[in-house]
């Protein structure tokens, strides 16, 4: 990778899509100040072709890919994650989004107080705009770029005479008002604007004039006019036009009303030259509600389609083999979406590294004297500051004011200093390792090191380098770091919806109590039932039974689905180390011998695949019936857990530390319980002092325990996030064991990929 040279580097990343490249800003520093380096950013962008079509549902936004008709056809909605307390409210008269520039959307919200955002979707980084004072003749917004200054502007233009009209330049961070001896006494046609050429563009008409293509300069801060096609009937007042722009030149769709309604797209093939104008097409229209704006949003099809939406609510295409306009059948867009408000690119231009230094964040009023910022937080959404040198301040960007941090534990007492990274960095070796030592580190240090790292840091470390990505996808680096690992979570699902996995950390029980579920992204929508767990694989088994089971890793997404033979009741799923193999066990059940001898603990031998028995506790009687007992296994032990059926009602934990040894059978707890039927073992919490298990309530459902040494007795887990609707599953390792990769290779393979690693 050294070899590679970083022009060709560059050139390679900058083909990417955003996505990836968000991804890549881990994999080093000069990758992050790269990716996030306005100039990259600008090449990225000439070289991207990644259009989303926008569009609402109630007062969400959501976007689907735009690349050919087929797959708009085929595609899913994806919710635009908008910034926190940027809700948006629409009605019949308001739309928010004003326009998209270079993969910015510009949002206007209805409290004029709000102001406005610019926010780029694909990078979910955005800048709040202050509005100026908002008046009755401010009719028309529009949101613009000038490429030769690199500057993004908003406009407001009045509908009055010798109007005032302001413009709000992102590069200078601040609004101008700007007194116009253009004629403002206009009326637009629509609300639609468009961006081309460093100009925003609508058609207008005056009274007893003719209709005019009116363009704000974005470099000048002046208007001026736009010659219409030559044989356009562009003075007659019986119109609706739409301004719109198509891969980048400006656009008209025009509505004749007549007997036989027409409708007219033309294109100026080259920006302000009057002989460039080109009509697309000419159709005949019935249907047709010229009060509100309709707008041709893209090319599809390498330019062969024409996408258009109608009235921001129907989405049309231009068929050019029958000459007409026909709508988009899009099967997860149907009555409940609405509002095709436009179309953006993917990119990532960043709305607050314009200039590529100073952006100016706040500005207040304020009796506070001595204010020292120390950091951001909340994702950068909170500014901590100190004021003075003892109270601590954050901005409220609600609110729009500091306000004081009131802490329990820091009292008057308390001072506040500043703030600090925790870091590897020594004083004695400021320098740090040059590329030479870094190469002289032998790879077995390397490879220790690394199998000690959680499993989500290796999964972006496997895209730094050929050597790395072969060496955490080795079976046997995942087995060495399974014997490292002890990052245990727990499994659980929501009643409301049996098709979900979720997981929560197990380190000690006071981070259980204050943990939030992340949903397990599963393959598969259908219903399932959890057989079990080994080293970080899940044993699932649908209900359907045509899915079968699945072997499925919820730390690195791997799955392997197994096919079912044979129906049974009794399922387990296990791993057997010295063959390296894992198997799914079907126990078929019959009446022979059921209740006619004493119980035993049968156990099945995964590698000579054949039952044995294994001997109980020596003074645990376990031929009595009125026992109910719970298998499960802590720190690798095997554990029962039993419940006698009497008036004591007596609960026991035993323990078998050497497995096989009817000797190390140890009883680990004894307790009396009222109702604590069926209870199974889970894990160790605090450094094997706490004892976790999980209890059947009813039929589906079960609740979260745990021992409680000091009382004696088994308590709830009391855990915000987990409700009464949450039920508990299992418990799993964070691991890198692909279900796909057991075999392995073989000795060659590993002596090829340790040289690999030593030259």
């Amino acid at each position: 990778m050294s070899d590679i040279p970083p022009p060709i580097i560059v050139d390679i990343l900058s083909s990417l899509p955003v996505k990836s490249l968000c991804r890549f800003r881990c994999v080093s520093k000069s990758w992050l100040a790269l990716i996030n380096h306005p100039r990259f950013a600008k090449m990225h962008l000439s070289r991207t072709h990644k259009q989303r079509l926008l569009f609402h549902n109630d007062n969400l936004l959501y976007s689907v890919q735009l690349e050919t008709l087929s797959c708009l056809r085929n595609s899913i909605p994806v919710e635009i994650e908008l910034p926190a307390g940027s809700e948006l409210d629409y009605d019949d008269n308001f739309s928010p989004v004003i326009g998209s520039c270079n993969g910015l959307l510009c949002i206007r919200f209805v409290i004029a107080s709000m102001g406005f955002l610019l926010y780029n979707p694909s990078t979910k980084e955005f800048k709040k705009i202050p509005d100026v004072i908002q008046e009755d003749q401010d009719k028309l917004i529009g949101f613009g770029y000038a490429e030769s200054i690199n500057d993004y502007k908003i406009v407001k233009i009045p509908f009055n005479e010798n109007g005032v009209f302001k413009v709000y330049s992102l590069r200078k961070d601040s609004w101008i008002s700007i007194r116009s001896d253009f004629d403002f006494g206009f009326f637009a046609y629509s609300s639609s604007l468009a961006s081309v050429n460093g100009a925003i563009h609508f058609a207008s008409y005056y009274h007893g004039h003719p209709t005019v293509i009116a363009a704000f300069d974005l470099v000048e801060d002046k208007f001026k006019t736009i010659p219409p096609p030559p044989d356009f009937m562009l003075d007659k007042f019986k119109l609706s036009i739409s301004v719109g722009h198509l891969s980048g030149c400006l656009c008209l769709l025009v509505w004749t009303f007549s007997a036989s309604t027409e409708l007219e797209l033309w294109v100026m093939k080259e920006y302000g030259v009057l002989g460039s104008w080109t009509k697309i097409f000419r159709t005949k229209s019935v249907d047709m509600r010229p009060l509100l704006p309709s707008i041709p949003l893209c090319y599809l099809n390498n330019n062969e389609t024409i996408l258009v939406t109608l009235w921001m609510s129907r989405l049309m295409f231009w068929d050019s083999e029958d000459e007409e306009l026909k709508d988009v059948e899009v099967d997860c867009l149907q009555d409940e979406y609405s509002g095709f408000e436009n179309v953006y690119l993917e990119s990532l231009v960043s709305p607050n590294r314009i200039n590529g230094s100073w952006t100016k964040i706040l500005r207040t009023t304020s009796e506070y004297r001595w204010l020292v910022p120390l950091c951001y937080l909340n994702n950068n959404e909170t500014i901590l500051v100190r004021h003075g040198m003892t109270k601590l301040m954050f901005w409220d960007s609600k609110d729009h004011e500091f306000k004081y941090v009131e802490i329990g534990c820091i009292q008057d007492e308390w001072s506040v200093g500043n703030v600090y990274l925790e870091s590897l960095v020594s004083p004695n070796r400021i320098n740090g390792f040059t590329i030479e030592e870094m190469s002289d580190i032998p790879p077995p240090i390397i490879v220790d090191i690394l199998s000690r790292l959680p499993v989500k840091s290796l999964c972006r470390f496997s895209c730094v380098s050929k050597p790395w990505l072969a060496l955490i996808n080795h079976p046997r680096f995942a087995k060495m770091h399974l014997s490292r690992t002890h990052k245990q979570r727990l499994v659980f699902h929501n009643r409301n919806s049996l098709n979900s996995l979720y997981s929560v950390e197990l380190e000690t029980l006071s981070c259980l109590r204050n943990s939030i579920p992340v949903e397990i992204e599963l393959p598969t929508s259908s219903d399932w039932r959890l057989i079990g767990s080994c080293n970080g694989l899940l044993c699932i088994r649908f209900i359907i039974a045509s899915m079968d089971f699945l072997l499925y890793n919820p730390s690195t997404k791997e799955c392997k689905k197994i096919r079912d033979v044979i129906p049974s009741v009794v399922i387990g799923f296990g791993y057997a180390e010295s063959i390296n193999d894992y198997k799914i066990v079907k126990i078929p059940l019959n009446e022979k011998g059921v209740f006619k001898r004493p119980t035993v603990i049968a156990a099945f031998d995964l590698v000579e695949d054949k039952f044995k028995t294994i001997p109980p506790p020596p003074d645990f009687m376990l031929d009595y019936f009125n026992l109910r007992i719970s298998i499960g296994h802590l720190s690798g032990c095997l554990c029962l857990l039993v419940w006698a059926f009497s008036a004591s009602n007596e609960i026991e934990l035993w323990v078998m530390k050497e497995y096989g040894v009817s000797g190390s059978w140890t009883k680990i707890l004894r307790t009396k319980s009222v109702d604590m039927r069926c209870l199974f073992p889970l894990c160790y919490l605090n450094n094997n002092e706490t004892i976790l298990v999980r209890r059947l309530v009813r039929r589906g459902m079960t609740k979260l325990m745990f021992w409680d040494s000091e009382d004696e007795e088994f308590k709830d887990v009391e855990i915000g996030c987990i409700q009464d609707e949450w039920s508990v599953e299992n418990v799993y390792l964070e691991s890198l064991v692909s279900p796909n990769h057991i075999n392995g290779f073989t000795n060659k393979d590993d002596e090829e990929l340790l040289g690999y690693w030593s030259n």
